[in-house]
């Protein structure tokens, strides 16, 4: 969720950069805004009669005849915009639309010492209540103005009206059904167009009910409409002349006024619900309370269920939101948009029961599947089902998991919402010198009062002038890229979980790594691979859950979230080359290197010589193993066997994910986790070896940016002021928190590859760099983290070798024998019993909820450890979602 005026730029740049498409006018408005052209003609002869337009003239009532100030528009839009919405309203409008006015809400707040911290306010809006808009405006602007005080009373007085502002603007943007942004000048459509995605954005957050939105700019007298979901934008190709084309205006007006609420973005299978009552959300403004966020707001989701012991015939069932896990995807105009929920059965909900069946519910918006997966579906099977029962944990999981349907069509934004109409990918491109102006000037806004102290925005603020000038836009060019077509899908799980973050100790955060890799490998097996590995992926299961106790498929942890899981459509096929040497060979072979000091047995020969192909290769292959994990080779007596390898026959089939090429649309994952050869520019074609690398990442994560159990996070100075705190800080840009180009080549520093001189340079950095950073609680996993880099290393060093087609055995090995580790098992914390009673808490207070009818609190924020010395200011990681180890038999943790 974007928290300044820069964060919110920067994001409705990137959108416009890459999913905005523009579509023939009238074909825009023919298929997006469908009405009779009869009912537009008889809209045009009543203003006619009424005299607020004039055919002689070809012009509104009022309308400049030149070019003037901006604010000479408002009242004369909103004029010829509501004599349009009475008309409607009185005779034309359909079933289930909404009544409404068109208002001039652009007032701003008091100068204040930071332009920045302007609202975000639209210049005008079609709204359910104009009355209370105009009642809200009123408390806003007292409350926003004089902003910058110096005691610490004036300060603390200040927060409190921050907060209330913010309280407030989540009612007045509930408010907002439809936005305008206007500019005097026909020729700052694009500026225009870059503030109105702001707005949009900001209603797609607050009406959590929305699958799309529709938005408006007016530059002067030319009108640009524009249909923000979740493939991004489109909009009108040409501007509409809105003096000599009247009855396209009239149109786009007339559509907020007369078409139902659903052909305008809300989607009918949500209703909110409060007091006892359950209705569409924009009818819900005379009700509203103020203290109601977005997280506090309850919902009965409408779902058609398959009843897994029940007839396989789906049949609908309502759902009650009781408490929200995660709405920050609300917002994003061109993506999964995620929503996450705890939700109970409405039923369930108003007849308590003692132990009510509590599910996690979570809503995307998802890539239909590939044509070469849309065969093995069956009929509106969604991937997420199809991925959980190829890995066998289908039943163990999964209540339902379905594609959402209105008026029986499936709910796509290609088809349902755009209604196929054919349009043309644009790229906005910044050229170099001018993002560098922009950064400046984002700077700038970032001022000092008298005492020192730095002034920042708060979360809801766009900035007014300025930051979003169209003179940074240099290049607008069509792409042959295709549009990503995603559909809303819904997944309702039986099992709830904490983030990873929260492990209560470190065998918990163990036990749960292993229980993920072990899902991994469930997957794979299956013929899934994942390839979105991240610390919010990998949860903690809850064990006071009945579910959780019953089956015998989980203890600790398991993974979830497959959105971007590839399937393997043939999971046979050759695991391994076709290598075969004579015994005789062999036992030659051996004996001459054991004569030169080198002793390992006909057996660890014999398993190289099945992956890898020359003898001096397979030689060097054993020998390097040996070296890297501390195992004596220079005895006769004890030479090196496979056991002491970890090397166990890789199965008759494996899937091969080779062939998968990267889909339309943006490439996604979450870079601070992704492998290093999946991060660069030419990335490898992703394997189970890169998956097993991002848990690492997960993990050397975890113990440099936590300061402990229980979510504890690291005091880490913004402004470091020593050199550990310096390396510390510097070492967490490069690998996580720093752009794509500085992580790929972090990365790749560590994993550079065949040279001897190239491993210890890499292994000095992963010790140097990584583990020497990490803080003092999580010493005990530096022997385990060392270990799993070798593994990967020479994973990646013998492309055909058992330490790669065989990584899920290696690390579940390491996992396993690190959970035996006595300083892993005895590591106390006062965190520890700080998050047991968390938990409990979290837990009582669902049922409670439940039990007393009402939305359970949310989950409390991570805690943040105090600093051994006073710094000026802390942070977490951006990437915050969430003695050596003994020694193994064989192989070592280093």
């Amino acid at each position: 969720m974007a928290s300044r005026a820069s964060d919110v730029q920067k994001e409705v740049e990137r959108d416009l950069a890459n999913l905005y498409s523009v579509a023939n006018t009238n074909d825009f408005l023919d298929k997006i805004l469908p009405m009779s052209d009869a009912v537009i003609d008889n809209i045009m002869t009543a203003l006619e009669a009424d005299g607020v337009y004039n055919r002689t003239s070809k012009r509104w009532k009022d309308m400049p005849d030149t070019i003037g100030l901006e604010k000479g528009l408002y009242p004369v839009f909103c004029t010829i915009a509501n004599a349009v919405a009475s008309i409607v309203e009185n005779k034309y409008a359909l079933e289930g639309s909404i009544r409404g006015r068109w208002i001039d809400c652009s007032s701003k707040s008091p100068i204040s010492s930071d332009e920045s911290a302007a609202l975000i306010r639209p210049d005008m809006a079609y709204v359910s209540n104009p009355h209370q808009v105009k009642s809200l405006d009123s408390t806003l602007n007292k409350l926003t103005g004089g902003r910058v005080t110096r005691g610490r009373a004036e300060k603390d007085e200040q927060q409190k009206k921050a907060e209330e502002e913010a309280r407030l603007l989540s009612i007045w943007w509930l408010q907002m059904f439809g936005v305008l942004e206007c500019k005097p000048k026909p020729t700052e459509i694009l500026s225009a167009l870059l503030q109105l995605c702001g707005y949009v954005r900001q209603i797609l957050r607050e009406q959590v009910d929305r699958r799309f939105a529709l938005g408006l700019t007016l530059c002067f007298d030319k009108l640009n409409v524009y249909l923000f979901d979740r493939s991004g934008i489109l909009g009108t190709a040409t501007p509409i002349d809105i003096n000599k084309e009247p009855k396209k205006l009239i149109r786009t007006i007339a559509a907020y006024s007369m078409l139902p609420a659903k052909d305008l973005g809300w989607d009918p299978t949500m209703l909110r619900y409060h007091q006892g009552s359950q209705m569409p959300s924009y009818t819900f403004w005379e009700t509203v309370s103020g203290s109601d966020t977005i997280y506090d707001i309850q919902w009965v989701i409408r779902m058609k269920c398959k009843e897994v012991q029940a007839q396989e015939q789906a049949k609908e069932q309502d759902f009650l939101t009781v408490r929200s896990l995660s709405l920050i995807g609300a917002e994003i105009m061109c993506g999964r948009a995620t929503l996450v929920w705890e939700v109970v059965r409405f039923l369930d909900f108003l007849h308590p029961l003692p132990e009510p069946e509590v599910f996690v519910l979570k809503q995307s918006w998802q890539r239909l599947p590939g044509q070469d997966l849309t065969d093995l579906l069956e009929a509106g099977e969604t991937f997420e089902s199809y991925a959980h029962k190829r890995g066998g944990l289908y039943d163990d999981r999964i209540y339902s998991a379905e594609y959402v349907y209105s008026d029986d069509k499936l709910v796509s934004t290609l088809e349902s919402i755009r209604r196929n109409i054919a349009s043309t990918l644009m790229s906005i491109k910044r050229s170099r010198s001018q993002s560098e102006s922009q950064k400046k000037k984002t700077s700038e806004t970032l001022k000092r009062t008298r005492d020192g102290r730095s002034i920042r925005p708060p979360v809801e603020t766009f900035p007014f002038k300025g930051s979003l000038d169209v003179e940074a836009v240099t290049e607008l060019e069509a792409l042959a890229k295709g549009l990503v077509s995603r559909t809303q899908t819904r997944l309702l799980m039986k099992t709830r979980g904490w983030p990873l973050k929260y492990f209560k100790h470190l065998l918990e955060l163990i036990c749960v790594i292993y229980d993920a890799v072990k899902d991994h490998e469930k997957y794979f097996k299956g013929g899934i691979l994942h390839r979105d590995l991240s610390g919010g992926n990998v949860i903690i299961l809850m064990p006071e859950e009945r579910r959780a106790l019953e089956s015998g498929l989980r203890k600790y942890g398991h993974l979830i979230d497959l959105d971007h899981a590839r399937p393997e459509v043939q999971v046979g096929g050759p695991a391994q080359p076709a290598f075969t040497v004579s015994e005789s060979s062999l036992i030659s072979d051996v004996q001459y290197h054991g004569g030169k000091g080198l002793h390992f047995t006909v057996a660890t020969l014999e398993m190289a010589s099945k992956v890898i192909e020359k003898e001096v290769n397979r030689v060097s292959y054993i020998d390097q193993l040996a070296s890297r994990f501390s195992l004596p080779t220079n005895s006769s007596e004890k030479p090196l066997t496979p056991n002491d390898l970890h090397w166990i026959p890789i199965a008759v089939t494996r899937p091969q994910f080779s062939n998968h090429k990267a889909g339309e649309g943006l490439r996604t994952g979450t870079y601070p986790f992704m492998s290093h050869a999946i991060i660069r520019d030419s990335p490898a074609p992703h394997d189970a070896i890169h998956d097993m690398e991002s848990f690492w990442w997960i993990l050397v994560h975890i113990g440099m940016t936590r300061a402990g159990p229980g979510g504890l996070r690291r005091w880490i100075a913004k402004e470091p002021e020593t050199d550990e705190d310096r390396r510390l800080a510097n070492q967490i840009l490069k690998y996580f928190d720093g752009p794509p180009t500085m992580l790929s080549g972090s990365k790749e520093a560590i994993f550079r590859l065949p040279a001897e001189s190239e491993y210890s340079t890499a292994l000095s950095k992963v010790e140097n760099d990584l583990l020497a950073n990490f803080h003092p609680y999580f010493e005990p996993l530096k022997g385990l983290l060392l270990t799993w880099w070798k593994i990967l290393y020479s994973g990646y060093e013998f492309p055909t070798g058992y330490e790669r087609l065989n990584i899920h055995h290696h690390v579940l090995l390491l996992l396993e024998e690190t959970k035996g580790n006595p300083a892993v098992q005895d590591a106390p914390h006062e965190q520890t019993k700080l998050e047991e009673t968390r938990r409990e808490l979290y837990h009582n207070e669902l049922k409670s909820a439940i039990t007393e009818n009402r939305k359970a609190v949310g989950l409390t924020a991570s805690p943040v450890a105090l600093p051994n010395r006073g710094t000026p200011e802390v942070s977490g990681s951006e990437t915050d979602n969430s003695p050596s180890a003994k020694r193994r038999k064989g192989r070592q943790n280093a």
